[in-house]
């Protein structure tokens, strides 16, 4: 099995930034020329999927579909294989250099949970994504900020300890993201009073119910953008937004990007 050391990938690396605790770097994949065999990383590591789709295999036989906004956690050591399905992929990879800092703020398995079910995760990395490409003078303590956004995650209210009503809600939410539904409905749905939801809400999933869905419609759309053929205005209204111009404004406050810049890279 290859190993490789850190800041090494399979693919060919783009650009590489050093902070205090991370090593963040952009990968370009290509089918054509794929090392498809199983593989280690000498430091944990996050790996967020911005374009192309690709089936990964862990040691245990699971399999995975991946698409653009799809990211993933790899504990050190922990062998998998990536198989493309489009020519091109693209990640931005985030790893953990400092074992002290993993053992002391986030637990492998915090990681594993937040960087799938976190609503915030794919949008912080959006947002890495487009501060590993302005590579200024600043560009370190900025990454080092949002990368600490990213782990610090695992801090935050843990599904075992939420009423399960949230989970419930949290559920319908991402599940029902294209559906217009009332208070009242979310409240019969969850088994809670209307009240509980609205003074209970930012509690637990720390923004307004506004924001929380208008968060999932911007996930939704990464994809779209990365890998479809569709334009701007016809993801914008598959994604719920009144019209491009909203689409557009959500889609550059919750990433930093424009749409089209985000088409682009």
């Amino acid at each position: 099995m290859l190993n490789l050391q850190e800041g090494s990938y399979t693919g060919k690396v783009m650009n590489k930034i050093y902070t205090d605790n991370f090593i963040v770097t952009t990968t370009l994949y290509l089918k054509s020329n794929c090392e498809d065999r199983l593989h280690s990383h000498d430091n944990a590591t996050i790996s967020f999927l911005y374009q192309g789709a690709d089936v990964e295999s862990r040691k245990n036989a699971n399999k995975y579909k991946r698409k653009a906004g799809d990211i993933f956690f790899y504990d050190s050591g922990e062998p998998h294989k990536t198989v493309l399905t489009l020519e091109t992929s693209k990640n931005v990879n985030i790893e953990l250099r400092n074992s002290r800092f993993l053992k002391d703020n986030c637990s492998n398995t915090n990681l594993q949970k937040l960087i799938s079910n976190d609503i915030d995760a794919n949008l912080i990395a959006v947002k890495i994504l487009k501060e590993i490409n302005i590579a200024d003078d600043y560009s370190s303590m900025a990454l080092e900020s949002l990368c600490l956004d990213l782990t610090g995650m695992s801090n935050r209210i843990q599904s075992n300890i939420k009423p399960t009503w949230v989970n419930v809600l949290e559920t319908f939410l991402d599940d029902n993201w294209q559906n217009k539904y009332s208070l009242t409905e979310l409240s019969e749905i969850s088994g809670v009073h209307p009240i509980t939801i609205s003074k209970n809400f930012r509690k637990y999933f720390l923004c307004s119910l506004g924001e929380y869905v208008q968060k999932i419609k911007i996930r939704k759309s990464i994809p779209l953008i990365k890998n479809s053929e569709m334009s701007l205005t016809e993801i914008a209204y598959t994604c719920g937004f009144a019209d491009q111009s909203h689409f557009i404004r959500n889609f550059k406050a919750y990433t930093g990007y424009l749409p089209k810049d985000f088409q682009k890279i």
